[in-house]
């Protein structure tokens, strides 16, 4: 089972709970309609604690804006298509005005369900807009409960594993690259499962980035350059893993092949030891990677001298074996830069927390 498919599970069982203890909680106090309540603790439930409460702080505000709003527009034009419309529209252009859209739904919902819900004798719309507010409170702190105690999701230490993920597929993928230098069999499959879990790791990063930035402002483990180098890295990894296959019988790639099969070693220990680090390394911990400036700059002179040297390729394919070295240099550069970066963010600020 993948982490991927773990975290689902975690999720599923986290909504699943909250959604059970809320109609209990619900049916418990005799309220009608426990639906109201599971409905509530289902869209609570964000991803991570932060967008929880967030969402929760959203509904709890639009569900009590669309009581008051429902009641208005009830009080007028009770059961009409129109006022339904009214309630409806109101609160999603005043609210999407200020860019506060989330509230405005949960308003909308509200308070276009008190306009609908029938009068009765014994059930009054106020009875009814009392008990929807009352349910979806209800429902909203069980989800907040549930993701605070249950496998509760730490976006900051979130991105630092999935950043761990990243560069161990990264590494993986150099691995392959050195294989392919070698001649050894171009691992097509592999490779592309590879580039797919990094993409769907690096997307999970964007998403919980400013989560893991709002649980406090990191200079060391988790600082904000990481986001966009990390990304700049894989790019060159996936132009690397799919230039290197077309041009494996280059006349000037095979004249620089024992250089450049150094560099893509070294960079794959290197990559490995940045996966390692983030799930290692103390706050204060620098990051210490292979010395990988003397080989990087060997293959750029190497390159250099063969392409005036060897016999050319055709254009594009030399444009291919410059495109796979070029790669190769940027990431070394990358990563040094990185480490430098590193050092001196815990220099300045002190270790992150």
């Amino acid at each position: 089972m993948t982490s991927a498919h773990q975290r689902l599970l975690r999720r599923c069982f986290r909504i699943g709970l909250a959604a059970a203890l809320a109609t209990v909680c619900s049916q418990l106090l005799s309220l009608p309609s426990p639906w109201f309540a599971t409905l509530a603790a289902i869209v609570a439930m964000q991803g991570t604690l932060q967008a929880t409460f967030r969402s929760a702080r959203n509904s709890i505000l639009g569900a009590l804006i669309g009581a008051a709003l429902g009641l208005a527009v009830a009080w007028v034009a009770k059961d009409q298509a129109w006022a339904v419309g009214v309630a409806v529209a109101v609160p999603l252009l005043v609210f999407g005005w200020f860019r506060l859209g989330s509230i405005g739904q949960q308003a909308a919902l509200v308070s276009s369900v008190i306009v609908l819900v029938p009068e009765l004798p014994d059930f009054s719309t106020v009875d009814f807009a009392r008990i929807r507010l009352e349910q979806a409170v209800i429902g909203i702190v069980v989800a907040v409960l549930v993701q605070a105690t249950i496998f509760p999701p730490r976006a900051h230490r979130k991105v630092r594993q999935e950043l761990a993920g990243v560069y161990r597929d990264m590494a993986h993928l150099m691995g392959h690259v050195t294989d392919a230098l070698r001649q050894e069999p171009y691992a097509a499959d592999a490779i592309r499962g590879e580039r797919v879990d990094a993409r769907t790791r690096l997307a999970d990063v964007d998403d919980m980035w400013d989560d893991a930035m709002s649980e406090h402002q990191s200079h060391g483990l988790l600082a904000s350059h990481w986001r966009v180098t990390t990304r700049r890295i894989w790019e060159q990894c996936s132009v690397l893993a799919t230039e290197v296959s077309d041009v494996q019988d280059s006349a000037l790639l095979a004249a620089c092949r024992d250089d450049l099969t150094s560099l893509t070693v070294l960079l794959q220990q290197a990559l490995q030891d940045v996966a390692r680090w983030f799930h290692h390394a103390p706050a204060d911990g620098l990051l210490e990677l292979p010395d990988l400036d003397p080989t990087r700059r060997a293959l750029l002179q190497h390159v250099r001298t063969a392409e005036v040297a060897v016999l050319p390729d055709s254009y594009s394919q030399t444009l291919q074996a410059l495109a796979v070295a070029n790669a190769c240099n940027v990431i070394g550069e990358r990563l040094v830069d990185l480490a430098v970066q590193h050092e001196d963010a815990v220099r300045i600020h002190g270790p992150s927390d």
